[in-house]
């Protein structure tokens, strides 16, 4: 177990999980962590490389994270461009050629432009996050 604290803000990371993209200032991770001693909650977000700064992303509870992998299991992979240099081929197999007809129905928005629910952060005024 990893704790950090600075100012008021006290993160606990309970387990990682694996790295989405690493770049020479930071990094997307995945873990559970504890935002100022709260319940465990998964964590998806920007850290800098030495994993001491926390910077933009999201963190789920239970119920949330299984509503997420419910509508990410009903996205087609296929709506979404690979990173260049990407060999697309590879993963091709693995869609179902039926599912190509959802793609009207992706391309509807999810959430009216007025609804902020996708919002669970909030910046504090010395630019760090809370969730």
């Amino acid at each position: 177990m990893e704790s950090q604290r600075k100012n008021t803000l006290v993160r606990t990371i309970e387990g990682r999980f694996g790295i989405i993209n690493k770049t020479d200032q930071n990094n997307i991770e995945i873990n559970i962590i504890r935002w100022n001693n709260g319940p465990k909650k998964l964590d998806i977000r920007m850290w800098s490389v030495d994993g001491r700064y926390p910077q933009k992303g999201i963190t789920l509870d239970r119920e949330e994270f299984l509503l997420f992998m419910d509508i990410l299991n009903n996205i087609n992979p296929m709506l979404i461009d690979m990173k260049k240099g990407s060999d697309q081929h590879e993963y091709e197999g693995d869609i179902k050629e039926n599912e190509a007809e959802n793609i009207q129905d992706a391309q509807e928005p999810f959430m009216s432009p007025e609804s902020d629910a996708a919002c669970d952060y909030m910046e504090t005024d010395e630019g760090e996050q809370a969730s």
